[in-house]
């Protein structure tokens, strides 16, 4: 009797197992921040960043578009924070915020002022949390976006956006834009390209990289 009553009791207390792994479960959303260049921010900064969820970072870069690497590893960048944004509560609504996402950041469409890796990282939260991201983040793009509509002249042909009616897609540099390969989604990444296209695309992220250095120390100067 005494037994049968413990176990009526244990079985009360304790929660089902499939309610217990739900609330152990959640999928957190990281946003992963970098120095584009060595600063100490003040209202903004150049920053590049991407979003991590389950081990994977997701980013945008001019030539590769939409492109996945290892959480904290972009190239050409200095790891700064992570800053987290919440818990992802519908798969679904991730899969179709990345199918469509990856449809309109194609890699012909950067633009480094109006259409940037913050701006991704921004959409993306968006739609798979209903949250942007911090707005000091692409304070200077957001600054840059407002000089070029009152005065579209000062700005050199390839800031200019290449669809002149689309808005920017953040509420809130160099004149190089962050550059890279990386993984487009769905591909099998570099490895199925084999070593030698692989060592090819580090070269070229690196001299992108490099550029975009002393891009930005001439600009400094200035």
């Amino acid at each position: 009797f005494w037994l049968k009553n413990l176990h009526i009791c244990f079985s009360v207390v304790m929660p089902p197992t499939g309610a217990w792994s739900q609330t152990t479960t959640r999928t957190v959303v990281t946003l992963n921040v970098y120095d584009l260049v060595e600063q100490t921010p003040i209202l903004g900064g150049f920053f590049h960043t991407g979003v991590e969820i389950r081990g994977i970072e997701y980013s945008f870069a001019s030539g590769a578009g939409v492109y996945e690497c290892g959480p904290r590893q972009a190239d050409g960048a200095k790891f700064r924070e992570s800053i987290e944004m919440g818990f992802l509560e519908e798969e679904a609504r991730l899969s179709s915020t990345l199918a469509r996402l990856r449809e309109e950041f194609h890699g012909d469409s950067y633009n480094v002022l109006f259409k940037n890796c913050n701006d991704f990282s921004d959409a993306l939260c968006r739609g798979a949390l209903g949250k942007g991201i911090p707005a000091y983040i692409n304070r200077f793009a957001w600054w840059g976006r407002q000089a070029g509509r009152c005065c579209k002249c000062c700005l050199p042909a390839h800031l200019r956006p290449q669809n002149p009616a689309a808005q920017p897609l953040t509420h809130e540099s160099s004149f190089t834009v962050f550059s890279g390969t990386g993984a487009a989604l769905g591909s099998t990444g570099q490895a199925a390209a084999g070593p030698a296209a692989a060592g090819a695309s580090r070269e070229a992220r690196a001299a992108a990289a490099e550029r975009r250095s002393q891009s930005l120390a001439g600009d400094a100067t200035q």
